[in-house]
């Protein structure tokens, strides 16, 4: 009966062997890159890669390349509203204290409007011609916590990008702002639609 411990061993090698199931984040992630590469059908790619940013997920790799091929997605399709939005969400997802995120913690703290991120030495940062030259407003965009300060330059910065469309537009600055305003909450209420639409069951 020597068989049968050497068909116990060859079962157990079989189950170790065994691939892992594959979880829904990739098979997301494995749908968007056939669409971009194989089919070549960018709304099918950026369609999977947005639900994959909505997957509540440990596999950060996945997220990572999701969102960078959405970036690439978005231009191709003349999309570039959606790229603050996007990278805005690519810093939240990494935005705890004890995340092993993309970013830094303190990335969490930067407005919608950025669309670049730099590490960079704060003692050196401060004592820079740069912050001397921004003044008050530069410096705390970097490094203020307080959400009422940064609203404040927020809504001053807006204004000031307003003041300057106006001004080569031959128009009133509040009429760019508001206007300006009222599509920033159209593309968010847009995306959380289509957020809401992929949340419901099928």
């Amino acid at each position: 009966m020597a068989w049968l411990p050497l068909a116990g061993l060859v079962l157990a090698a079989a189950t170790a062997s065994a691939p892992a199931p594959e979880t829904h984040a990739e098979r997301l992630h494995r749908k968007g890159v056939h669409c971009m590469e194989v089919i070549e059908r960018p709304e099918c790619a950026i369609e999977n890669f947005e639900a994959l940013l909505d997957e509540h997920t440990r596999q950060r790799e996945l997220l990572t390349d999701g969102m960078l091929r959405l970036l690439q997605l978005y231009r191709q399709t003349d999309r570039t509203e959606e790229i603050g939005p996007l990278l805005r969400r690519f810093w939240d997802a990494g935005g705890e204290r004890r995340s092993r995120g993309h970013v830094p913690y303190s990335a969490r703290f930067m407005p919608d409007t950025l669309t670049m991120l730099i590490n960079a030495d704060p003692p050196r940062l401060l004592a820079s011609a740069l912050l001397e030259r921004g003044g008050d407003s530069l410096r705390d965009t970097i490094f203020t916590c307080d959400p009422v300060r940064r609203h404040d330059i927020e809504t001053e910065e807006r204004w000031r990008r307003a003041a300057t469309q106006a001004a080569a537009q031959g128009r009133e600055t509040w009429e760019v702002y508001y206007e300006e305003l009222d599509e920033d909450r159209a593309r968010e209420r847009a995306y959380q639609e289509r957020r809401a639409q992929r949340a419901r069951p099928e």
